[in-house]
């Protein structure tokens, strides 16, 4: 035998519980033969029919579903069942559905579910206690929830799926006669099963393809069918969701009415105990409709379903039941997001979310909880989510005119409910692109609103703390909003690319006129003048749009204030034509957003012809096509605000009724006078029930007597009449621009305006890859919009908050705007977060005692010390004012001693050198004067108490090493380090900014403050000027400034730390720069030169660093100083150096390394050099000879130099060399030569003597020579012989200088007479040469006469050897130099004729002057080959030697 089938055994199951629960009951007597269910069929016979059949089925794919279902069925339906029998045959269906039996049959299914789904709604049994009744309901939900969770739900017909909804809200919505309402978990149940029952459903328009009803019209907005309820009183009453019955307050007062109908009627066998409990009534239907209940559900019963939702949503809630329209929210959003964009391909639905939905949460926000508003946020935020193609419009209006008002706190909205909406914004902007989409489709369109800037602007302003100063999470929410629009401007690395040039007007070459109001009117696009493409979602024509957009704020200013001026402004900007046209002005009228109705009321109304013809045309800009007659009024009305004078009204109005009249011929109108009066007639009725002081109201037959005879003399329809009355007294004309949230869920016209929006071309949102192309031009737009309110949010947030999270997410707000102003290169946006982080670096002031504690105890201070140097260190360039505030949080650092010295550490420099030239921190006492420098650098910061300071005594070493480590990664250093690759106008401005702050300090250095922050200043603009060698030019002059005043005699005498530090740094300075920086070295040295302008004090005391410094610059950097100023500069140095006795040697080698070295000498170093070196000379002569005969030596360095400067290897300008060759010769002869100290005077006839035989190079012009010899030479030998003693002493000091000079003249003559001789002037010269030796004959000297006659004997017989004296020797001018020659030679001596040329003279002569001129040679060799010449007192006695004549020699 087989075994029986497992669905055998589950039926018997189920049959066997509901005849035990039957027969468990009064109802059925156990022991009765009769044992009858109290119905008129014998149930219980047909479950023991069904038990004794299920066993002789085998095969069960060919059963018939409904034959092992009626009885339980019918049970379900019987009236006179108790509560426990019907909750057992539910319970059976239930586990029928659960385990799919029917999907064990191949015939019948649809027939089987569609009869359980009717059974169960129509569910009718004996009420007992409230606790069971509410059991079976449960169970009923339980049926409900199991079939629409099988798998052959699909089956269920329109009708099924009405009423199973409509049985579900009414379970949820139950009132029993003691007036107890359903309970809590009832309720849950039942809001449960709808959403399974909603989500089931809509998940099928992703899986399948429902079927759309045949001739629906895929723009409809009612359903095709109505959910039917019955009210308490047993009538049947609807819930549509129309236009305006959804919104009826009566219509939706019977969603909260008495849900559940109690039934009075008595069976016949027991009239007196029970009463009956039904959900639905019994619905009969004819052939027809019941074979279309036969036809699975398709879209249309979804759209029911839908419109069902959309109503509870919209209905006003009551005092039992006050969560209806959040109930509705969650169930829309379930059917929302279970079907998902699969919604957007079926019109008939998401016409009722575009229009339905919306106007519902409209009604639902005024009076909905703030749970109520947090679903609403949450639906829409879905909307946009999955529809964002098809809803903008809608999603703008929510934004715009619900939520946002809101956060702002409009219509005194709480607190929770304020913040609701301002999480619902946040949310709203976490979605990829809403701040872009937002701000291309809505604040670059004209008839938009500023959707971007208006969500900007409520996050700032929600994020100032409230009266009591505290900071909430509200305030949170409005920071991370503000956070997340900025990161949204940010991201995406595919945009990182901008172009300046996208940044111009584009609207700059606007000069002609273009309409933009035509195609405003009809909801088309427009191309602008000078646009480069028709296409109107590039950037060039969104940003030109937006800044129409904003020209238009202006003329709306005008023409609101004067009508006539606003036309004149338009014509101005080229939007208006000149002249004026009226079609051009009633559609500018008509589409200019922001004008005041008012004021369009007023021009409509004026009454000459021009005026009349823009009253056509602006009736032309409305199209009243099948409206009805209050519609239309309504649409007309809703564009102006009626003028006070009534004859302007009648105007306006009379144009109204021809319109009307044109459009709509089929009304029951008979003509434009009848509407023309009958529009007045509506505007009186409206003014009349709308008025709240008047008593008596017009009734319906009151508004039909006034209108009897108006219809060209006939009534008006009564019908038009009555709609008429009834929609003016359900809603009054009101301005939807003017209009509450609340109230704009009653005005026709907004919904209507909205929905003709979304279809037109500009209604219709850009395309994504369009929106991510001009987003990437447009961000720098978006940020100028977004980065003001939000510094001014944020800088509050911060100074109410101490909390650590809030402080990280401030700060890295501000750290993002900084990153974003310096992409786009916006000025000014990093000076001010940089301001604003400044406040809360008070902590560190001097003023604190513990600057060092308080610093690390503050979050607040550590995040903003940190985040000012990461926008340093990342965004510097965009850095202009803001330097001044990092230059003060860098002298507080200093100040609590926090500073590492590696902010002044240059290249080369280790840590240790950096320490000893950092400056130290000078003690401040605490009072006045310790207060003076904080208060001057926190001049430009607004300081306020900081009130996260948090530290104790104990903690103090940790919060120490928590500061340090603060500063530590702000790397400070690298503000110096990479200032390098500053852009100039920023390093010039922290150039300033360092200045600033040592000038604050230095000015209250005369106060008695110390001068250490001015000394950090000054080794910061060193380091930074050797960071910068390439721009030193650039910076150099502000610092030689900054120098000038650091130096100044005023302050000099009593700030020697600072001024020894300005004196070494620019030596140091001077010594790295100048052999990298040639053109710079007049600046430089011209820097060095304030050197001599300090107080004398203060150089003597600083003059061996002077010195020392001085050295190492002449060695290294001699080559690069240029300039004859520059050269004075060092010189001057060397000067005031030697000056100090001690540090005299240092100046003299500093001298000797300028003079002797080849490099240095120049023509713009040689008069500078030579001067120092006579002015050292004369000041040393009498002091100290020998330091004078040092300067000597290095004078005569320089003559050695210049005489070497012929030829090709000289490198001076043929004229500067004769100047400084007579300037050098003039020196020497008339002042060196001269001097009563025989060792100068005969060190300097020996320079004299070389320079003059090494000058042969120099190929000196002939009458300079002879102007030397006869202008210097001469009187300089004349007057040395006539200072000569009359007796001749062998000591005696001028007879040796005589002796030398003399000598001197003669070999100088020897060498250059025969380069000279030819000269025309030459005969006078050496006439003019022997009268001198014959006036130093006449003195009574005979050692004198003797070198005298020994030296002209010895020239005159030298000229006759070279063949130069010979009888025919003439000069230029033809005068006999033989003559001249024996005859003043005769005069000098009698035995000087030309006797002495004997030939043995000529040979010993001869022999004697070869010999002298070898031991000349030898000499100068010798001297030429020494790098270092003798020691003058050497020198000296060789030259002596040297120059000894001959005879002396002999005897």
């Amino acid at each position: 035998m087989p075994a029986c089938h497992p669905n055998a055994l589950l039926l018997l199951g189920e049959i066997s519980t509901v005849i035990s629960a039957g027969r468990q009951e009064d109802s059925w007597d156990i022991g009765s033969t009769e044992a009858l269910i109290r119905t008129e069929d014998n149930i219980e016979d047909a479950f023991h029919s069904l038990r004794d059949e299920i066993f002789n089925w085998r095969d069960w794919s060919r059963v018939w579903p409904l034959d092992y279902l009626n009885p339980f069925l019918e049970l379900i339906k019987s009236p006179e069942t108790s509560g426990k029998v019907t909750s057992a045959a539910l319970q059976g269906i239930q586990r029928v559905l659960e385990q799919d039996l029917l999907g064990d049959s191949e015939t019948g299914v649809s027939e089987a579910v569609q009869n359980i789904a009717e059974a169960v709604t129509q569910c009718k049994f004996e009420s007992s206690t409230l606790a069971y009744d509410e059991c079976v309901l449960h169970d009923i939900l339980g049926v409900f929830t199991a079939l629409v969770e099988c798998d052959q739900v699909e089956k269920l017909s329109h009708e099924n799926l009405t009423s199973i909804l409509q049985a579900c809200y009414r379970i949820g919505h139950m009132k029993t006669e003691k007036s107890r309402h359903t309970s809590e978990l009832l309720t849950h149940s039942a809001q449960r099963a709808m959403n399974i029952l909603v989500k089931s459903l809509f998940c099928r328009l992703k899986d399948s393809e429902l079927g759309e009803e045949d001739g629906a019209s895929p723009m409809a907005v009612t359903p095709s069918s109505m959910i039917v309820m019955s009210d308490a009183d047993g009538s049947s009453s609807s819930v549509e969701d129309g236009e305006e019955e959804t919104n009826n307050a009566e219509d939706q007062s019977t969603m909260t009415e008495d849900a559940l109908k109690f039934d009075n009627t008595k069976s016949d066998m027991d009239k007196s105990h029970h009463e009956i409990v039904s959900l639905l009534p019994e619905i009969k239907v004819d052939s027809s409709e019941e074979a279309d209940c036969a036809v699975c559900y398709g879209i249309p019963a979804l759209a029911d379903v839908t419109g069902f939702i959309i109503s509870m949503i919209g209905s006003k809630p009551s005092k039992h039941y006050p969560d209806l329209a959040l109930s509705g929210i969650d169930l829309m959003t379930t059917a929302i997001q279970s079907a998902g964009p699969t919604i957007s391909s079926h019109p008939l639905l998401m016409n009722l979310l575009k229009q339905d939905l919306v106007k519902a949460l409209f009604a639902a926000s005024e009076h909905g909880s703030f749970r109520t508003f947090a679903g609403i946020c949450q639906i829409s935020l879905t909307l946009y989510s999955l529809f964002r193609e098809h809803v903008l419009p809608q999603i703008e209006a929510i934004l715009g005119l619900l939520i946002v008002p809101i956060a702002e706190g409009s219509n005194s909205a709480s607190f929770a409910l304020r913040q609701t909406a301002m999480e619902g914004i946040l949310d709203f902007c976490k979605q990829p692109e809403f701040p872009s989409m937002a701000y291309i489709n809505f604040d670059c369109r004209l008839e938009h609103d500023n959707l971007f800037e208006k969500i900007c602007g409520v996050l700032s302003k929600c994020g100032f703390p409230t009266s009591d100063g505290g900071i909430s999470s509200f305030h949170s929410v409005s920071m991370a909003g503000m956070s997340i629009i900025l990161n949204s401007i940010r991201s995406n690395e595919l945009y990182e690319n901008y172009n300046s040039h996208d940044s111009q007007d584009p609207l700059s070459g606007r000069n002609e006129y273009r309409d933009i109001w035509t195609p405003l009117c009809e909801g088309r696009f427009f191309t602008l003048p000078g646009s480069p493409t028709k296409d109107p979602s590039s950037p060039w024509a969104l940003r030109a749009e937006k800044q129409l957009k904003n020209d238009l704020t202006s003329v709306v200013d005008h023409f609101n204030r004067d009508q006539r001026k606003g036309f004149e402004y338009c014509q101005s900007l080229n939007l208006l034509p000149s002249p004026l046209t009226a079609i051009s002005v009633a559609r500018f009228l008509r589409s200019c957003p922001g004008l005041s109705k008012a004021a369009i009321g007023e021009v409509l109304g004026e009454r000459d012809d021009f005026y009349e013809d823009i009253r056509t045309e602006f009736c032309n800009t409305f199209d009243f096509t099948g409206l009805r007659f209050d519609i239309a009024l309504r649409l007309f009305m809703d564009a102006f605000r009626p003028p006070g004078e009534g004859q302007k009204i009648d105007r306006i109005v009379q144009s109204f009724g021809k319109k009307y009249y044109q459009q709509v011929p089929t009304s029951g109108l008979k003509s434009a006078d009848a509407a023309y009066v009958l529009a007045f007639s509506v505007i009186m009725l409206n003014t009349d029930l709308h008025n709240t002081q008047n008593k008596r109201k017009m009734t319906l037959e009151d508004f039909a007597r006034i209108n009897r005879n108006t219809n060209e003399g006939e009534p008006m329809p009564h019908e038009l009449l009555s709609d008429i009355y009834t929609a003016i007294s359900n809603d009054e004309f009101k301005i939807s621009s003017e209009c509450s949230a609340a109230d704009l869920s009653h005005q026709l016209v907004f919904w209507v305006a909205l929905t003709t929006r979304s279809r037109q071309p500009r209604g219709m949102p850009i395309g994504v890859e369009a929106m991510r192309n001009a987003f990437m031009v447009l961000r720098k737009d978006m940020f100028k919009l977004a980065w003001g309110p939000t510094l001014a949010a944020i800088s509050v947030i911060l100074d109410g908050s101490s909390n650590p999270r809030i402080v990280k997410e401030a700060t890295q707000t501000l750290l993002t705007a900084a990153e974003l102003s310096y992409r786009y290169q916006i000025d000014g946006v990093v000076d001010q977060i940089l301001a604003s982080l400044a406040k809360y670096t008070s902590v560190l002031d001097s003023e604190n005692t513990k600057p060092m504690i308080a610093y690390g105890g503050s979050i607040k201070a550590r995040s903003s010390v940190e985040t000012m140097f990461k926008i340093v260190d990342l965004y510097g360039d965009s850095i202009r004012s803001g330097w001044k505030y990092i230059i003060a949080t860098i002298m507080k650092i200093f100040l609590a001693d926090l500073l590492t010295p590696a902010i002044i550490a240059v290249d080369g420099e280790s840590l240790e050198q950096a320490s000893e030239r950092i400056p130290k921190v000078s003690p401040r006492n605490k009072g006045s004067s310790s207060s003076i420098f904080a208060r001057a650098i926190n001049s430009l910061i607004s300081i306020e108490a900081d009130g996260d300071i948090e530290y104790a005594d104990a903690g103090g070493e940790m919060l120490k090493d928590l500061a340090q480590k603060s500063i530590n990664s702000c790397s400070i250093e690298s503000l110096v380090n990479d200032s390098k690759f500053l852009v100039a106008e920023s390093l010039s401005d922290l150039l300033h900014a360092i200045i600033w702050s040592g000038n604050a300090s230095l000015d209250l250095s005369k106060q008695g403050e110390p001068t250490d922050t001015t000394e950090l200043a000054l080794e910061l603009l060193f380091s930074l000027s050797l960071r910068n060698r390439d721009r030193i030019s650039l910076i150099w002059p502000h610092i030689h400034e900054f120098l000038e005043i650091c130096t100044s005699q005023e302050s000099a005498e009593d700030l020697g730390s600072l001024n020894e530090r300005s004196i070494k740094g620019l030596m140091r300075i001077s010594q790295r720069l100048l052999p990298y920086k040639e053109e710079i070295a007049d600046m430089l040295l011209d820097s060095l030169s304030l050197i001599g302008q300090m107080h004398p004090a203060v150089v003597w005391q600083l003059s061996p660093c002077i010195t020392t410094d001085l050295i190492t610059l002449i060695s290294q950097s001699a080559l690069h100083i240029r300039t004859e100023n520059g050269w004075r500069t060092i010189t001057i140095l060397i000067r005031i150096s030697a000056s100090r006795e001690e540090v005299l040697p240092y100046s003299l080698q500093a001298l000797q390394l300028a003079c002797r070295n080849p490099n240095a000498v120049s023509v713009e170093s040689y008069i500078p050099l030579l001067e120092t070196c006579l002015q050292l000379i004369d000041s040393f002569k009498s002091t100290k000879p020998d330091v004078a005969a040092d300067f000597l030596d290095c004078a005569d360095s320089l003559f050695s130099w210049l005489s070497s400067q012929g030829g090709d290897g000289g490198k001076i300008p043929r004229e500067a060399l004769l100047d400084l060759w007579l300037t050098s010769i003039g020196i020497l002869t008339k002042g060196l030569c001269r001097e009563p100290s025989q060792r100068l005077r005969d060190t300097s006839i020996a320079a004299l003597h070389r320079t003059l035989m090494a000058s042969s190079s120099l190929d000196l012009p002939t009458d300079m020579w002879i102007q030397t010899i006869q202008e210097l030479l001469l009187p300089l030998v004349h007057d040395l012989g006539a200072s000569t003693p009359n007796k001749s002493k062998p000591s005696s000091q001028i007879n040796k200088s005589f002796r030398l000079v003399i000598s001197m003249l003669s070999k100088v003559l020897l060498q250059y007479v025969p380069s000279i001789a030819s000269d025309n002037d030459f005969g006078v010269l050496w006439e003019n040469t022997f009268m001198a030796l014959k006036d130093c004959m006449d003195k009574k000297n005979e050692e004198q006469k003797e070198i005298v006659h020994e030296i002209t004997k010895n020239l005159i017989l030298v000229l006759a050897h070279e063949g130069i004296l010979t009888p025919d020797w003439k000069d230029g001018s033809g005068k006999s130099l033989w003559d001249v020659t024996w005859t003043c030679a005769k005069e000098i001596s009698q035995d000087l004729d030309p006797r002495i040329l004997s030939p043995e003279q000529k040979k010993e002569i001869l022999n004697q002057e070869d010999g002298d001129t070898s031991k000349e040679d030898d000499m100068d060799n010798s001297n030429n080959n020494t790098a270092e010449p003798p020691p003058p007192a050497a020198a000296a006695q060789e030259e002596e030697e040297e120059l000894e004549p001959p005879a002396c020699k002999q005897s």
